[in-house]
């Protein structure tokens, strides 16, 4: 009778145990897929900024590399902030 109690006490450790290890793997995939998303959401906006920039340069017919001055630049940015 002992070892069928025991049996049973270490059945329900080990299922206790298999919950603990499948919640530990669901928050690490969690934080895998937000890791994921927040680095697309990065790139999203780096590529969006580098159209506007590009657009923002050719409607003022500024050479990108030669002349983008920081006055240039401060422009651009106080243009970005009024359309959002």
């Amino acid at each position: 009778m002992g070892r069928n109690k025991d049996n049973k006490i270490s059945k329900e450790i080990n299922k206790v145990e298999d919950e603990i290890e499948d919640e530990n793997y669901d928050e690490e995939e969690n934080e895998s897929v937000l890791q994921r998303e927040y680095e697309e959401y990065e790139t999203d906006i780096i590529w969006d900024t580098r159209r506007k920039m590009t657009e923002y340069c050719n409607k003022l017919c500024i050479p990108l590399c030669d002349y983008l001055t920081i006055d240039i630049f401060e422009k651009f940015i106080e243009q970005i902030s009024e359309e959002l």
